[in-house]
């Protein structure tokens, strides 16, 4: 018997020229109001071409935070809790990998759907099922999407994790 392939990834992927300012048309169909992160150097870049994507769908203007710390358990907490304060119905990541871990840390424990947009081609966020906190330089917590994981061969423990960072 054949054993099934098992894709673990993004339902929905686009890529091409001018597809962030177009934002709003996928993500419609997850709600209207998403709670935006990135950081300083993203958001000057791309922040009036989000807006505009998303009132071009007539959603609400995205709630934006911009951050540059560290990703910490009670960074992504926090961060949770003010998207739920602002009635977000969606968790949108835009940047490299930090900014994706965070995204989807603050995705899991605001229990909100999660859209990355990784801003190097060479990133593999997209596909990435994990987010892990650093505190103080110490890998302390390994978030997975339990929806999004094919089976248990494919789950990454803290040790793993560890094991793998010390090995780069």
């Amino acid at each position: 018997m054949a054993l099934p392939m098992v894709y673990g990834g993004p339902g929905r992927y686009v890529q091409g020229p001018g597809e962030l300012s177009r934002q709003g048309r996928y993500l419609s169909w997850l709600g209207c109001a998403a709670y935006v992160l990135f950081d300083q150097g993203t958001e000057d870049r791309l922040c009036r071409q989000i807006v505009d994507g998303f009132l071009d769908e007539d959603l609400s203007e995205p709630f934006f935070k911009i951050y540059d710390g560290p990703c910490t358990e009670e960074v992504v907490v926090e961060m949770a809790k003010e998207a739920q304060a602002e009635y977000c119905d969606m968790v949108v990541g835009i940047g490299g990998g930090k900014m994706l871990d965070i995204a989807k840390a603050v995705a899991f424990y605001a229990e909100l759907p999660l859209c990355v947009c990784p801003t190097a081609a060479s990133m593999d966020g997209p596909c990435s099922e994990i987010s892990d906190a650093d505190l103080q330089g110490v890998a302390n917590a390994v978030f997975r999407n339990e929806r999004n994981m094919a089976n248990e061969q494919a789950k990454v423990t803290k040790q793993k994790l560890v094991q793998l960072m010390c090995e780069a």
